[in-house]
């Protein structure tokens, strides 16, 4: 299981971060095409981050994503992040 943290180019601003849980990486970039876009939003880069980060950063639906993606009932999973 990997979780992975992309940087938007403009959705909903310039700099935002969308994270991610999937069962790998190649099932993350795939479901963001190539990790370009997903959405709405376009991506100009991406990192994978580990499990205790994603909790540090208190991101939401977390415990549904991991499930998602365990339970095989989907590849990756958009979290949702606390905006300001």
């Amino acid at each position: 299981m990997v979780f992975v943290e992309f940087v938007s180019s403009d959705y909903p601003y310039a700099g935002a971060k969308h994270h991610f849980v999937g069962a790998s990486l190649k099932d993350v970039l795939a479901d963001t095409n190539n990790g370009k876009q997903f959405g709405f939003a376009d991506f100009t880069s991406y990192r994978e981050i580990t499990e205790d980060e994603a909790r540090t950063l208190g991101l939401e639906y977390l415990g549904d994503g991991i499930a998602a993606v365990q339970k095989k009932g989907c590849k990756s999973y958009k979290l949702g992040t606390p905006r300001p």
